[in-house]
């Protein structure tokens, strides 16, 4: 049996996936309206960026970036074949994608913040981090 169809004991199939369900939903809809007040208070113009983009503000950005992104790909890797045959590292897992989620968005918030035209765009960058880190440990919390 596989480790994660029997994670939770105490809240059924059905239950879980609602509560995972309107932690994302909620998630979202504090991220949407959180946005929408910092551009208001701050000023800052929506952009139109293409879906799964990479914006990229110089060299070492992109350099930076896809450093983090392979080491957070080769942990994945290595703590899920670890997840399939020990179930013990199931919040090690959990909390490897945690750190490279808030490490890539940390990354993203400095470069935007030091070498934007539009360094009030950081702000939103951190905020969606927070809100999104949030939401995933909520969501982490049902799961184990």
């Amino acid at each position: 049996m596989l480790p994660w169809i029997y994670i939770q004991e105490g809240i059924e199939g059905n239950a879980m996936v609602l509560h995972v369900g309107v932690i994302l939903l909620t998630t979202i809809i504090i991220n949407i309206a959180v946005k929408l007040i910092l551009r208001r208070l701050l000023s800052i113009k929506k952009a139109r960026l293409k879906i799964f983009s990479h914006n990229y503000f110089n060299k070492l950005h992109r350099n930076i970036d896809r450093v983090v992104r392979y080491m957070s790909l080769i942990t994945q890797i290595v703590l899920l074949y670890y997840v399939i045959f020990h179930d013990s590292f199931i919040p090690i897992l959990f909390g490897s994608i945690i750190f490279f989620f808030i490490l890539q968005s940390l990354i993203q918030a400095i470069f935007e913040w030091k070498y934007s035209p539009t360094p009030k765009k950081s702000i939103l960058t951190f905020s969606e981090m927070i809100i999104w880190t949030v939401g995933f440990i909520s969501i982490f919390r049902v799961l184990l």
